[in-house]
């Protein structure tokens, strides 16, 4: 079942099949035949349906972009018995530059494993009010995701720097629908089973993005900007069926300012820094019918400590957090970063 866009596909589903129920006082069950020609016209509607398409590669977006950090979102459209969507996304990023003694610009590479958790109740009346049904179903998705990226920093001087990329990765959107009465169990779940509710769906995405960075020392405090565009196209190559196949050109523009500096503090003799930050997310081909929102702002701060004297892989350890606030949308963000 999808964000938002599917409650279309679901009310529609309801008149279709209101219009083969409704005959008098008292509603005849569907024989086995019409809930298969039933559910073929189901899978017509949702075939020419571009949103539920545009949906599929929202979330994939935010299952694989590296450009969209971990985050807890919920959209603010509660209405008509329709909760808001509740998005939980969790990103790994392992990231190394590779630099020279012979040249100014240098070569980086990373892979990024991504995690997505969303959930919708709905506790609506069906379309068709006199037979007294209600549309009531949990919808839940499922993404997992990995995506390797390679770029170069070009350096065009007074502080500013230049990095194009490519990258290619593979995500997997896995949906589940839970009905809570018989008329969901019995009716419902016959026609659109598969179609758009307790489906899968495995995508490969291909990417480019260009970013400038800029970077300025005050004293001791470091400046930082920065601003990314990245497309992606995704390719469904596996579904349960397909209906879900498809193909869909997206993009994600992202911002970032920082500033970065020492608190003066060394716990355990390992220097302690501070870290203020304000960025922005837009998906700026997603309507905010798709999936709620297009975009949202983050602001926050952390502490990181340094921890190479220790003999650690692992260069400096970061703990903050942050709050999130966009069209129809607010969360949080819990910052656990790590540097090599």
């Amino acid at each position: 079942m999808s964000v938002r866009r599917f409650h279309v596909l679901l009310f529609a589903c309801c008149l279709t099949l209101g219009a083969c129920l409704i005959g008098g006082p008292a509603r005849a069950e569907l024989s086995q035949d019409e809930r298969k020609f039933l559910h073929e016209i189901y899978r017509e509607q949702t075939r020419r349906d571009v949103g539920f398409f545009k949906v599929l590669a929202g979330l994939t977006n935010m299952v694989l972009s590296p450009d969209l950090s971990s985050a807890f979102l919920r959209t603010d459209d509660d209405e008509y018995g329709v909760s808001g969507v509740r998005f939980s996304s969790t990103k790994l990023p392992f990231y190394h530059t590779f630099k020279s003694e012979k040249h100014d610009w240098s070569i980086f590479a990373g892979l990024t494993l991504g995690y997505l958790n969303a959930a919708q109740d709905i506790d609506a009346p069906a379309v068709f009010n006199d037979q007294d049904e209600r549309l009531a179903v949990n919808s839940r998705w499922k993404g997992y995701s990995g995506n390797v990226e390679a770029g170069l920093n070009y350096p065009l001087g007074l502080g500013f720097t230049v990095s194009p990329s490519l990258g290619f990765g593979l995500a997997q959107l896995r949906n589940s629908v839970d009905y809570l009465n018989a008329f969901g169990k019995n009716e419902l779940a016959p026609i659109i089973d598969g179609v758009t509710a307790n489906f899968y769906v495995d995508t490969l995405n291909y990417s480019a993005g260009l970013a400038l960075a800029y970077d300025l020392a005050l004293g001791p405090v470091d400046l930082q900007a920065k601003a990314k565009y990245s497309y992606v196209y995704t390719q469904a190559y596996d579904s349960t069926d397909e209906v879900q196949r498809f193909h869909e050109h997206t993009g994600v523009a992202s911002g970032r300012l920082q500033l970065r500096g020492p608190t003066g503090l060394s716990p355990w003799g390992l220097p302690l820094g501070w870290e203020l930050f304000t960025a922005q997310n837009w998906l700026p081909d997603i309507d905010k019918e798709v999936l709620g929102f297009t975009y949202y702002c983050e602001f926050g701060g952390a502490l990181a400590v340094e921890i190479a004297k220790a003999g650690l892989p692992v260069r400096a350890l970061k703990l903050g957090g942050s709050g999130l606030v966009g069209d129809g949308v607010s969360g949080w963000s819990l910052i656990l970063g790590y540097s090599f």
